[in-house]
């Protein structure tokens, strides 16, 4: 039999979409719990309350019924939910001193993105790229759908670390300044933050032997693979190659050996 009450409709009847994670109330209209009890429901999702939290992609209808076992079927009501993104930040956790800062996420062409850095935005774009100071960040990066719901999802923090800056060789040397050409020169390099020493020549350790005028440069590496460098020179002797020798005559006649 009929359920023979004026139950008009299920409210809201045309729900806009919304968000993944979200839920909408569903209720009926208008509200017999009062003017006609008691009834009985039966929710398409299960639910046997006068109203029902609709949380996912369906159609939500609803069976009301008394203890005699009259009955009446609302029409269902269709709900569109919009998946979340929830974007992944790819990249390095671990930079050295005045390295720029590169990281990304998959650009699907549909979302819109930004970057937090400590609770700031500081960027727009599916990628990061930024010189920071040395230090500990956290890096959120927000995803926006192109829907009307204009769904928002953000990653999981992204930890980074800028390392500060190493400190340069100091080039020592056997013999005191200026370094020329002809004897052996000893070039020790020192740094108390170098794991590996790599002069411009080829060489590789912290001392090396030279005698030929050049430029020697020493880059160190320390246990992150950071680099910072430093250089020294020898000095060619002068070139007497080129001074005349000989006699010149003088306007008087009189010649003087130069």
């Amino acid at each position: 039999n009929d359920l023979n009450i004026n139950l008009k409709r299920i409210l809201p009847q045309n729900p806009s979409q919304f968000c993944e994670g979200d839920s909408l109330k569903f209720l009926i209209d208008p509200d017999y719990l009062t003017s006609y009890p008691p009834l009985n429901y039966l929710w398409t999702n299960l639910v046997t309350t006068s109203t029902t939290w609709a949380k996912e992609t369906g159609d939500y209808g609803v069976r009301v019924s008394n203890a005699a076992g009259c009955r009446s079927q609302l029409a269902p009501v269709n709900l569109s939910v919009i998946p979340t993104n929830r974007p992944a930040i790819y990249g390095k956790d671990l930079y050295c001193f005045n390295e720029e800062v590169k990281l990304s996420t998959v650009d699907d062409s549909y979302h819109t993105f930004e970057w937090e850095i400590n609770g700031t935005i500081t960027a727009n774009g599916d990628k990061l790229n930024q010189f920071l100071s040395p230090g500990t960040y956290a890096i959120v990066l927000k995803s926006y759908d192109g829907s009307g719901a204009n769904c928002i999802d953000s990653s999981e923090v992204f930890h980074i670390t800028v390392l500060p800056a190493l400190t340069p060789p100091v080039i020592t040397a056997n013999v005191p300044q200026p370094y020329c050409e002809g004897l052996p020169i000893t070039f020790t390099a020192n740094s108390p933050d170098a794991l590996v020493y790599n002069w411009s020549g080829g060489q590789s350790g912290p001392t090396i032997i030279v005698n030929q005028p050049d430029q020697y440069k020493v880059t160190i590496t320390d246990v992150n693979g950071c680099k910072v460098a430093d250089s020294t020179a020898i000095n060619p002797l002068p070139d007497f190659s080129h001074f005349m020798t000989g006699c010149y005559c003088f306007p008087d006649g009189e010649g003087a050996p130069i």
